[in-house]
C-alpha cells in the first residue's frame, strides 16, 4: 500500500500514523499532566496480559498470542511517540530518574493531513 507524501517525508507509516494521533488526542485531553511510559501505555489501552495459571494449552497458545499482540502494540506507541517527540509536538522531561511525556507546543495538524 503506497504512503501519503506526509507519511513518506516523516518515514512512517499508516499504523504509526494512528498511533501518532492516538497518542496526540490523548495527551489533548490531559493537557496538566505529564506521563511515564508505562502510564502513557495503559492510558492508551496497550496492557500485559497475565500469564495463564492452568497448564491449559489453549490457554497458553492465547496467552503467547496476547503477549505478541502487546509486544506489537508497545513497539508501535514507542515508535510513535519518538517520532512525536522527533517533531516536538510531544515534550520529554525527566524527574528524579523517570522520564515523563507531556503535550508539546506544536500542533499534530502542522505535519499530518486532517484525518478525514
Amino acid at each position: 500500500m503506497p504512503l501519503t507524501r506526509k507519511q513518506f517525508e516523516l518515514g512512517i507509516d499508516k499504523h504509526i500514523e494512528e498511533w501518532m494521533r492516538h497518542i496526540y488526542s490523548y495527551l489533548s485531553q490531559h493537557k496538566e499532566e505529564a506521563f511515564t511510559e508505562d502510564e502513557l501505555a495503559e492510558g492508551l489501552g496497550v496492557k500485559e496480559h497475565s500469564k495463564p495459571i492452568s497448564g491449559d494449552f489453549n490457554a497458553r497458545t492465547s496467552y503467547i498470542k496476547a503477549e505478541q499482540e502487546y509486544k506489537d502494540r508497545l513497539q508501535l506507541l514507542n515508535k510513535a511517540l519518538g517520532k512525536l517527540i522527533e517533531i516536538g509536538v510531544v515534550e520529554t522531561g525527566e524527574i528524579r530518574a523517570t522520564i515523563y511525556y507531556a503535550l508539546g507546543r506544536r500542533p499534530l495538524e502542522l505535519f499530518l493531513e486532517p484525518k478525514v
